[in-house]
């Protein structure tokens, strides 16, 4: 499945987005590479909006882990490493054995201004590794959670220049995933610059 895009939009903060306060400076790091890489790209394709099918959208669910105040503390003392909120998500996907092949991974690609998905291995190592992983295994690896299955997830996904929207089944809801608060709606995202919403229809 090929990611279909539309003409873009310059992005801005959505209305009603709480104002940025103490995750500002970090905010500001992680979206700053991100949009001086697209803007520096004259030959990337137009990414801000996207709709396509993946089969690894529990990806997404990773927001919710680097959304918490432990792994938010670890971006602060790392965020220039990386350039933007979804390398970070690459990179630590990657550790779940992310499908190289999906179209998730061509839309991280696009939304770092790269034209192919394999560009991303240009991106520098997962900074803190072992900090990352160990959170990972404190917080779901009781659960059985902290596999490379978390990310097997059916969805659709529509991307504006302000929000990303997760579509999938009713059914694909797992009570384990939502007691460790993986599929709850992650909502303004600073550090990522988009509102983020997961519909279960």
């Amino acid at each position: 499945t090929e990611i279909t895009a539309r003409p873009t939009a310059t992005p801005a903060k959505p209305a009603g987005a709480p104002a940025t306060s103490a995750s500002g400076a970090l905010a500001s790091n992680l979206t700053a590479g991100s949009a001086h890489q697209t803007a520096t790209s004259s030959t990337t394709p137009d990414s801000a909006f996207a709709e396509f099918h993946t089969r690894q959208g529990g990806l997404l669910y990773l927001l919710n882990f680097l959304n918490r105040a432990e792994a938010q503390s670890l971006l602060g003392d790392f965020g220039e490493a990386l350039p933007g909120g979804w390398s970070w998500l690459y990179r630590l996907g990657q550790e779940l054995q992310l499908d190289e092949t999906d179209p998730i991974v061509t839309f991280l690609a696009n939304q770092l201004g790269f034209e192919q998905a394999d560009q991303l291995h240009q991106l520098p190592p997962l900074p803190a590794r072992e900090q990352w992983l160990d959170l990972a295994r404190r917080w779901y690896g009781r659960a059985g959670l902290w596999q490379p299955s978390l990310l097997n997830l059916y969805a659709r996904i529509q991307a504006s220049p302000s929000h990303v929207d997760l579509f999938a089944p009713l059914n694909a809801v797992q009570l384990p995933v939502r007691l460790a608060g993986l599929d709850i709606n992650p909502g303004w995202l600073p550090w990522l610059g988009r509102v983020v919403t997961f519909h279960y229809e």
